[in-house]
């Protein structure tokens, strides 16, 4: 099934997880267009996928009623201290795992 089909189709209205982990197909429009489950989606795995950017990360705003989120081993994200802050703003209800404040400081 591809993304765009698992996006649009009838009856995923309430999908609760998704683990799209070491998915190289899922870039920051792909997260753009999770905002379809934003009023069910409570569990995303994003580990590993070497598309994603802060720009993707940030379109995760809209997904409200998420209580996990992994966002382990993104090499395409450089601030990820600043992304975690800025996540758990928009995202109070929201667990985040796999980095942290430190991450990219030198």
């Amino acid at each position: 099934m591809g993304f765009l089909t698992l996006c649009c189709t009838d009856g995923l209205q309430e999908l609760r997880e998704l683990d799209l982990s070491r998915c190289h197909y899922i870039d920051d429009w792909a997260l753009g267009r999770l905002h379809v489950f934003k009023d069910s989606l409570e569990v995303l795995s994003l580990a590993g996928c070497p598309q994603v950017t802060e720009r993707g990360l940030a379109t995760l705003h809209h997904l409200q009623n998420l209580k996990y989120l992994d966002l382990s081993d993104l090499p395409s994200v450089n601030n990820k201290g600043l992304v975690l802050i800025l996540l758990e703003e928009v995202l109070p209800a929201c667990k985040i795992v796999g980095i942290a404040y430190t991450d990219g400081l030198q």
